[in-house]
């Protein structure tokens, strides 16, 4: 068989649609490789190279492909093998994400398979995927924007050169791109107060949190220790806003947002 980025890309394409089983992570791509069923995008890529023509395995050795199933180790053996590019995205690439961004290849965490490019985007088939709000996870195609959440892509060894016109192909109809962060409706600067420095709830950013901190301790709701400037909104965090809110004849909602804001510094009575 030769081995050639446009049958890599057919490959892939020509799983679209196939669905995880009843229970959480199975899927044929785990059972026709022998493998327990676990987190699958790299099972995925691998399935396709192996359907492609290519020997897949961990070192990348002896002309085989480095192995995507653990993505951080296939990322490391295309870097190792010297095919790998963080700006030359082509069909036919495998593509490693970091959803944090900008952690580099240690960080990896999800692979999959180029299909088509253009100055800004690239589109990717990728296994253990959602789709247009889906619970369940399957094989879909995902347009990305080329930022820092890509880590890399790694080429594999084709017999045949690039692929061609693959954008041309009829794929599934892209999702949107995911929405840039919410701006406030207002920027909200009570005097003598921290401006306002946007939503604080459970996972937010440790910034957002400390400022939150800031302003409950200069409002006499906690307490000025070192547990309350950790930049971290946990439990007691969560239930001092829920409480403040409850007192203000509110509903609570376990989020610190321009109302609050409002009610603390003064900008709104209650």
């Amino acid at each position: 068989m030769t081995r050639t980025a446009d049958e890599l890309v057919a490959i892939a394409m020509g799983e679209v649609g196939n669905l995880e089983g009843p229970n959480t992570n199975e899927n044929k791509y785990c059972k026709e490789l022998g493998l327990p069923m676990m987190d699958w995008c790299g099972v995925f890529a691998k399935w396709c190279l192996r359907q492609a023509g290519f020997t897949v395995n961990a070192g990348g050795a002896n002309g085989a492909e480095p192995d995507p199933q653990l993505t951080t180790a296939g990322a490391r053996g295309y870097r190792a093998a010297g095919r790998w590019s963080t700006n030359d995205p082509q069909p036919g690439d495998l593509v490693f994400f970091d959803w944090a961004g900008g952690g580099g290849i240690e960080a990896v965490d999800h692979v999959g398979i180029v299909v088509a490019v253009d100055a800004s985007t690239i589109t990717a088939i990728e296994g253990n995927a959602k789709r247009d709000g889906a619970q369940v996870q399957g094989v879909f195609p995902h347009k990305r924007p080329r930022n820092n959440q890509i880590v890399g892509y790694g080429r594999p060894r084709f017999d045949g050169g690039a692929a061609t016109a693959v954008v041309e192909r009829r794929l599934p109809a892209d999702p949107p791109l995911p929405p840039g962060p919410p701006t406030p409706p207002e920027v909200l600067a009570a005097p003598g107060w921290p401006p306002y420095p946007g939503e604080a709830k459970v996972g937010a950013d440790a910034a957002i949190v400390r400022v939150w901190q800031r302003i409950l301790i200069q409002a006499g709701a906690i307490r000025d220790v070192p547990e309350n400037n950790d930049g971290v909104f946990g439990t007691a965090l969560k239930n001092k806003v829920d409480n403040l809110q409850r007192g203000w004849g509110w509903p609570p909602d376990s989020k610190a947002g321009p109302g609050t804001y409002r009610m603390i510094t003064g900008l709104r009575k209650a």
